[in-house]
This record gives structure tokens, C-alpha cells and sequence, in this order.
């Protein structure tokens, strides 16, 4: 019995005293692998760049930089020669410290138990207007990150921004509700996910005063490649305001409820298909509102292989830095590389949705352009118009209310008669009987056709042949 227990004793021993030193490859691992996922992407660089291990902790430094002339060099292009170099000469590397500690039993906040611990704050030492900053601030720093790994490999998170108020000026006062994200990673099927909020955002000066409510966030996707990540995120802003400061009490502009929604998944073993949808309850500026609007996009049957053979390309485009000309040599000859990929397999672009109520009155339209490749062959010519042309396959449908058609005919005519002499002082009651009239002559041509609620459009298209609301086009 004395031996058994002995035994026991001494492995338990070998696991508290060997087990930090184990672990510790455990929490530099997880490091490594972020960091070559991050290098993955175009224009980014992070580099493990002191590394001091111990027994219970050890700590490094991590940086992580962008490549401003590769990600912005295009659009400093047209700028005059000082302001692009003020443009570079802005900080592009960030420094963060961290301490990770080893098991083989670490106890983190909520009783969560792991095999090891990383903490991270992001280190602004080098920049002297940081520094300066953070001082004004009142806050340590910008950033700070904490992530458990568990027993199976795994990991959970935080990471956080500090509440601050800022003065820049003594008419300006710009309070920040800080941030605050938590998630988590499974390293062995490369799923994450992700959610929390931004905080508050309060902006009071002289001219008015704006509040961006807390923005909510989540996300949770498996991580393929860098331009293929399967799953589905979400952004939503409740509410956005702006008070002008001697327009009384109702906002210069005001928006209610904006999301965004964004989702990827596999429609074959080949391709995926994504879709992407904005919307937005209210907008209202200057007394003019706009209900419930909408825009949905879908993109199916996408080229797996094509979509990672143009971010390869695309990278390697921008790592040689070319003059806008090449680029724009280039860029055709990989929109060619595309097409090879993506044609045969019949992608798919619509507008799901495209939606909005003005006044009462509702506008609702989609659209679906389908590319029939199932007899294609690489190398596809795009310079062949008679080819795309054949093989587009297209389905578009609007909708729109009797009044709202005459609002927006009866505005673009007053606008279109502004400054005209012959029409000047007509009545709005006249421009309204125009309009009336051009959207009778609309569907007498066949370009609308009158329905219970308003007007509609149907137009589609297969191998060439065009229809408007069941008639047939001439060919172009």
C-alpha cells in the first residue's frame, strides 16, 4: 500500500513540477498558429519577436504590422507628395505584450480550469503621441486580451477596449463606450466564434451632437481559407442621431435598427454560396422618412478553387508593386484565370431583396442573372459578347405602389424643370397631372403593367431572347 501511494505521490510530483515546463509549449503553439494564420493575409505581418520561457509563466512580445505602401499604395496614388509622405510616416506596427502561464492547472475567472493562460496588452511605447494619448485618456492601454486553453486543445477569450472621454478642442467632447468581445476557437476543426458589443459612441459640439448607440456583433465560422470561411456573422446598430444645435428638439438625422447579416456556406463540393443582407427600420433626415429597407445579394455556385486561386494571384500581384498600368494588365489576365474557373460551373448573382416604404407607399424588386456554363470548356473568350449574351439566363421583377410611382415621377420632373423658363411658377397640382400622365404613356408602350396596388415590371432572358411583361423584345 505504501508503494501504491508512493507511486501516486510521485507522479503527481513529475506532474506538478514537469507539467509548467510541458505546457508551456502549449500556450506558444497557440501563439504560432495565430500568428501564421495571420500571415496568411495579404498585407499583414505578426512576428513572435522576444520569447522568455519559465517555469509557471513566461512572456513575450508579439507584432503585428501592416504594409501601408501594399493596402494603401493605390489609393495615395493622386495625393501631392507631402500628405503621401505624412500617410507613411504614420505608425503601422503594433506591439503587444504578453505573459502566458502553464499549468498544469490554471484557474481563470468563473471557475474555468485550463492547461494554460495567455495575456495580452497592446504596447503603444514606441509612439510618442500614444503615449501622450493614453495620458490624456486616463488608460493604461488601448487594448488587452485574455484566452484560456483548455485540456482538449481549445481556447476561449476576451478582449476589451477601455471606456474614455477625449476633448480635443473646448467646444468638442467625445465620450467612447469602450469594448468588450468574448468568444472562442476549436483548433482541431478550425470553428470560431465570436460576440459582444461596442460600446456607446457620444460626440458633443458646438455645431450639434451625435450618439451612436452600443454596437452588437457575433459571429461563429470555420475557418477554411482566407477567402473561405464557412458560417455566419452578424452586425446591428439600434439607433444613430444627430441633433443640430439650433434645430430644436427633432434630429437633423436619425437611423433605427441597421443590420448587417453575413453567411457562407458549401452549395456543392466544389463551390459555395454566400449571401449578404443590409436592413434598416427608419431613416429620417430633415423630416424625410424611409421605412423598412432592405437589400439582400446572394453569389452562388462560386469556385472554390477559383476563389483561392484569385487571392493567391491577387496577393502576389500586390507584393511586386506594380505602376497602374500593369496592374491593370494584370488584373485582366487573372479576370481570365476566373472565368476558366468560375464560368463552367454556372454562378449565380442575384438581388434577393431590394425593398423600401416611403410615405406609406412601398417599392420591392429582386433580380436573378445566372451564367449557363454546363457546355463550356476552358479557355473561355470573354472578348466574345455573342457568347455572354447566349448564356446569360435573367429574371428581374419590380414592384411599386400607385402613389409612390407619381411621387418619385413628380419629383424628378420638378427637378428636371428647374431653372426652365417656359414652365416656371407651374403648380404642383400641374406637375402631378404630368406625371400621371408620362405613367400612362409608360403602360400604354408596355413598360409597366398596372396591378391592384400599383405598377409592375417583369423582364427576363434566355439564349438571347429578351421578354417585358410577357412580350418580346427585338435583339439589340
Amino acid at each position: 500500500m505504501k508503494k501504491v501511494i508512493g507511486t501516486i505521490g510521485g507522479v503527481l510530483a513529475v506532474g506538478v513540477l514537469a507539467g509548467p515546463f510541458i505546457t508551456a509549449g502549449v500556450a506558444k503553439q497557440s501563439i504560432e498558429n495565430d500568428i501564421a494564420m495571420i500571415n496568411e493575409i495579404p498585407g499583414y505581418k505578426a512576428e513572435l519577436v522576444e520569447y522568455e520561457k519559465g517555469w509557471l509563466s513566461s512572456s513575450a512580445v508579439l507584432t503585428l504590422g501592416i504594409d501601408t505602401e501594399m493596402m494603401f499604395g493605390p489609393a495615395m496614388a493622386d495625393l501631392p507628395a507631402s500628405e503621401r509622405e505624412i500617410f507613411k510616416s504614420m505608425p503601422n506596427i503594433a506591439r503587444f505584450e504578453l505573459s502566458m502561464g502553464h499549468g498544469p492547472v490554471i484557474f481563470a475567472d468563473g471557475g474555468k480550469l485550463g492547461l494554460a493562460s495567455i495575456n495580452g496588452t497592446l504596447d503603444l511605447s514606441h509612439s510618442d503621441k500614444a503615449v501622450e494619448l493614453q495620458k490624456k485618456l486616463g488608460i493604461d492601454s488601448f487594448m488587452t486580451y485574455s484566452s484560456l486553453i483548455n485540456y482538449f486543445g481549445n481556447a476561449s477569450f476576451t478582449a476589451n477596449s477601455p471606456k474614455f472621454t477625449f476633448n480635443p478642442d473646448e467646444d468638442t467632447t467625445i465620450t467612447f463606450g469602450g469594448i468588450d468581445l468574448n468568444g472562442g476557437y476549436e483548433r482541431s476543426n478550425r470553428k470560431g466564434d465570436v460576440s459582444g458589443q461596442i460600446g456607446e459612441i457620444l460626440v458633443e459640439a458646438s455645431e450639434g451632437t451625435l450618439r451612436v448607440e452600443p454596437m452588437i456583433l457575433s459571429s461563429n465560422m470555420e475557418y477554411i481559407s482566407p477567402m473561405i470561411q464557412l458560417g455566419s456573422g452578424d452586425f446591428k446598430v439600434p439607433s444613430v442621431t444627430f441633433y443640430k444645435s439650433d434645430a430644436g428638439g427633432e434630429p437633423l438625422f436619425s437611423m433605427k435598427d441597421l443590420g448587417v447579416n453575413y453567411s457562407m456556406d458549401k452549395d456543392s463540393e466544389k463551390t459555395v454560396k454566400m449571401n449578404l443582407e443590409y436592413s434598416v427600420n427608419q431613416v429620417r433626415v430633415e423630416g424625410e422618412q424611409v421605412d423598412n429597407a432592405r437589400l439582400g445579394m446572394a453569389f452562388e455556385r462560386m469556385s472554390i478553387d477559383g476563389l483561392e486561386k484569385y487571392y493567391d494571384s491577387f496577393a502576389d500581384l500586390m507584393k511586386k508593386r506594380p505602376d497602374y498600368s500593369q496592374q491593370q494588365a494584370e488584373m485582366a489576365m487573372i479576370g481570365q484565370e476566373m472565368a476558366n474557373d468560375f464560368l463552367p460551373l454556372s454562378p449565380v448573382i442575384a438581388i434577393t431583396d431590394l425593398s423600401f416604404e416611403y410615405a406609406g407607399e412601398k417599392l420591392s424588386s429582386n433580380a436573378r442573372v445566372e451564367f449557363d456554363g454546363s457546355n463550356m470548356t476552358p479557355p473561355i473568350d470573354l472578348n466574345n459578347p455573342m457568347m455572354m449574351l447566349v448564356n446569360l439566363v435573367v429574371d428581374a421583377e419590380a414592384n411599386i405602389s400607385e402613389g409612390l410611382a407619381l411621387k418619385i415621377a413628380s419629383r424628378a420632373m420638378a427637378e428636371q424643370m428647374a431653372g426652365n423658363p417656359q414652365v416656371e411658377g407651374m403648380s404642383p397640382d400641374d406637375i402631378q397631372q404630368m406625371a400621371e400622365a408620362q405613367a400612362g404613356m409608360m403602360l400604354q408602350m408596355g413598360f409597366l403593367e398596372k396591378t391592384e396596388n400599383g405598377y409592375r415590371a417583369v423582364f427576363s432572358m434566355k439564349e438571347g431572347a429578351m421578354t417585358l411583361n410577357g412580350e418580346q423584345l427585338p435583339m439589340m
